[in-house]
């Protein structure tokens, strides 16, 4: 089940910055005494009590037509709201309630989401009789907090989870592969899940997945079921500019927490951006396996084509053009290598969604990934190839203390997860973890998928 979304809304100056980074136990929104600080959403995800859910930080709330800057915060919180399946709708015990505080009240009735009253400020001189004002509201669920001193934000965080949707389990098949097409706007997901289910196919089911813009659609393909979680249903509205790449990471980001393996689809033409960049890192905390697609390469390779052949006298035209299209997918690929070097263990295919070429790969590859995702490797072949490693390339000392790793087992997949036994956790490098990891795929593969690393002191 992908992390439900709560969403922190109210009039400026309420303290939802503060509350956010209290929440998240750090500080990533910026806090300041100022109104309208914080214009652009921010969303991280929070953990409490073993559930997890994607938090977001919206701009104050003002009801101002004249002012473009107030229009574009409004249309911010708009869209969170939409997003979200729990609303926390934050008030001023010191300010009292206000005009503004009962028009927020008004539309978030009429988005019929959970909402979660929290009355902020409630601290030394502001008493709680002083809160009882904000109960003209009408809302069930209310709560007095200080998100300063962190006053009944542990109660807050239960109410939360209390009110959060229910876990469930899947209902597919038992070894289906469940696959997220993740990747910016109008990169070609929604071309490629059409291109994967044009050819001969048996569609097995096509339903609305556990979030709102999210289709899940089981395949049978290969002898095996696939379970596809589209993504790219975003409405492009006439408004909204920069809205669209939000939404697009909150949708990719639920939809990675529930797959195990991503097809992170990248426009050959624009290349990689930074959101490319952010949905790779969320899938390698996610510990989710990746298959990079460089869509639109007919584009790509039509106008290098063009180039080829306007530069060179041809004799064999044939022979020229097998070159170039082989020359391109090198330079390509080590240009992919270079900028998304943190999944430089992820295999690259070349298509055309629109053209339905290089499709079928995607099947056999995820296949395979999925084979490299749940491998088990024999404890005494393990510990032989961690040996060899360390004897080819001793630890680097540090402080005059050597890492000595004593034993090393498997004792998870989905990542293959490896438990090495050491004399101290804090002389493993990350350079030299990188090395061992490197060796460990040189051995046993695990292409595309991540591989963990974690450590044991003593034996």
């Amino acid at each position: 089940m992908p992390n439900p979304v709560v969403a922190i809304v109210g009039r400026p100056n309420v303290g939802k910055s503060t509350l956010f980074n209290r929440l998240l136990s750090k500080r990533v929104a910026i806090v300041d005494n100022v109104a309208g600080v914080t214009r652009d959403r921010l969303y991280r995800e929070c953990e409490w009590t073993g559930r997890r859910f994607l938090l977001i930080d919206t701009g104050g709330l003002q009801f101002d037509k004249e002012d473009n800057m107030k229009k574009e915060i409004a249309l911010q919180v708009t869209l969170a709201i939409e997003e979200a399946e729990l609303i926390l709708f934050m008030v001023d015990a010191r300010e009292g309630l206000s005009s503004v505080d009962i028009e927020i009240s008004h539309r978030l009735r009429k988005s019929l989401k959970p909402v979660i009253l929290v009355i902020n400020k409630v601290e030394g001189e502001v008493k709680e009789r002083e809160s009882y004002e904000f109960y003209r509201l009408g809302y069930e669920h209310m709560i007095n907090i200080s998100a300063e001193h962190g006053l009944n934000t542990g109660d807050l965080l239960d109410q939360i989870i209390c009110k959060l949707p229910e876990e469930t389990e899947s209902s597919y098949p038992e070894n289906t592969v469940s696959v997220a097409i993740v990747g910016r706007p109008n990169v070609g997901k929604s071309s490629l899940l059409n291109g994967l289910l044009g050819e001969k196919r048996v569609i097995v089911d096509s339903t609305p997945g556990t979030t709102r813009d999210s289709i899940d659609t089981l395949i049978w393909r290969n002898d095996n079921y696939f379970n596809f979680i589209d993504t790219a249903g975003i409405r492009r509205k006439s408004r909204v500019t920069d809205d669209v790449e939000y939404y697009s990471v909150i949708r990719a980001f639920k939809a990675i927490s529930r797959a195990e393996i991503c097809l992170l689809v990248i426009d050959a033409e624009q290349g990689v951006s930074e959101q490319d960049k952010k949905i790779a890192g969320k899938i390698i905390k996610e510990g989710k396996s990746c298959l990079v697609v460089v869509n639109k390469w007919d584009l790509v390779m039509d106008r290098e084509k063009k180039r080829s052949i306007e530069r060179e006298d041809i004799k064999n035209p044939k022979a020229l053009l097998k070159k170039v299209k082989e020359d391109i997918k090198v330079k390509y690929s080590k240009f992919l290598r270079k900028t998304l070097y943190f999944v430089d263990y992820s295999p690259i295919l070349f298509i055309s969604a629109l053209n339905k070429w290089g499709l079928l790969e995607i099947f056999s590859e995820v296949i395979k990934i999925s084979n490299e995702n749940s491998k088990r490797i024999n404890t005494p072949v393990l510990n032989q190839v961690v040996r060899e490693a360390v004897v080819d390339r001793p630890p680097p000392a540090y402080k005059g203390n050597t890492l000595k790793i004593y034993f090393a087992s498997q004792p998870g997949v989905s990542p293959p997860t490896i438990l090495l036994f050491v004399n101290s956790k804090k002389l493993l490098h990350f350079s030299y973890k990188r090395y061992l990891e490197n060796r460990l795929r040189d051995a046993f593969g695990f292409q595309g998928s991540p591989i963990r690393i974690l450590l044991k002191e003593g034996y």
